[in-house]
C-alpha cells in the first residue's frame, strides 16, 4: 500500500473531473474498490468520466468489482495499444486524463498521452508492488537438480525479481528451462537478462500464456 492514501483518495473523489479515467491492471481496480468503501463513497465519484483499461482481466474487474461500461480495452494488451487506439479516436488532444495504476509501472503511456497534447495527465500511484525476499528452499533445489521443465514470466518485474533472487549463477539454473513469457516488453526484459523466451503469448494475458505453452511442440 502507499504509504498516505491521501494523494489517491483525492485522485479518486474526483474522478469524475477528468474526460478518460484509466485502469492498467486487475489489483489497481480492486484497490480503487477498496478505498471507496473505506472512504464512504460509491462510483457515483466516477460521473461522466470514459473509462479505459490495459488488458481483458482488467476489462472484467472494472465492470465485475465497479459495475462500470468500459468505453476501450485494446486488443493488445500494452500501453502503447491504449495510446495508439485513443488518438486513432481523436481522444487525447485537450483531454484530461487520470491514470491509476502500480507504482513500478511504465511511464510510456503518460509520456505519449502528454506528447499527442493532452490537457493534462494526473499519473497516481495506488498500490506498491513488493518483490519477495527469497525464494522456497524446494525451488532452488529442483532448479539445481534440473527438475524443473517451465518458468512462466507475468510481467517485467517478475523477470528481473526472479532473476535477482537466484544471484549471480542464474544463467546456469536455468539452462535448459522453458521460460514463457506473457508478452513482449516482458519478452525484452528476458532477453536484456541473457535469457530467451522458448515461447511468447499471443494474446497478453495468462490464458494466452497458457495457450502458448499447450502449443509448443
Amino acid at each position: 500500500e502507499p504509504p498516505d492514501w491521501t494523494q489517491v483518495d483525492q485522485a479518486i473523489t474526483r474522478s469524475g473531473e477528468y474526460d478518460w479515467v484509466i485502469f492498467t491492471s486487475a489489483n489497481g481496480v480492486r484497490f480503487v474498490r477498496q478505498r471507496l468503501a473505506r472512504i464512504g463513497r460509491d462510483v457515483r465519484v466516477f460521473g461522466n468520466a470514459k473509462i479505459a483499461a490495459i488488458g481483458d482481466a482488467t476489462a472484467q474487474a472494472v465492470r465485475d468489482e465497479l459495475c462500470l461500461h468500459v468505453e476501450l480495452c485494446p486488443e493488445r494488451f500494452v500501453a502503447e495499444a491504449l495510446a495508439d487506439a485513443l488518438a486513432s479516436r481523436g481522444q487525447i488532444a485537450g483531454k484530461r486524463f487520470l491514470l491509476l495504476r502500480a507504482d513500478i509501472a511504465r511511464p510510456i503511456l503518460r509520456e505519449r498521452l502528454e506528447q499527442a497534447g493532452a490537457a493534462e495527465v494526473r499519473d497516481v500511484a495506488i498500490y506498491q508492488t513488493r518483490p519477495a525476499r527469497s525464494l522456497p528452499s524446494p525451488l532452488l533445489q529442483a532448479l539445481a537438480q534440473r527438475q524443473v521443465h517451465w518458468i512462466t514470466f507475468s510481467s517485467s518485474s517478475t523477470v528481473r525479481s526472479f532473476v535477482e533472487l537466484l544471484g549471480r549463477d542464474y544463467l546456469s539454473l536455468l539452462a535448459g528451462v522453458k521460460i514463457a513469457s506473457i508478452g513482449p516488453i516482458t519478452t525484452s526484459t528476458i532477453q536484456e537478462l541473457g535469457l530467451t523466451p522458448t515461447v511468447q503469448a499471443e494474446q497478453f494475458n495468462i490464458a494466452g500464456l497458457v495457450q502458448a505453452m499447450c502449443n509448443h511442440r
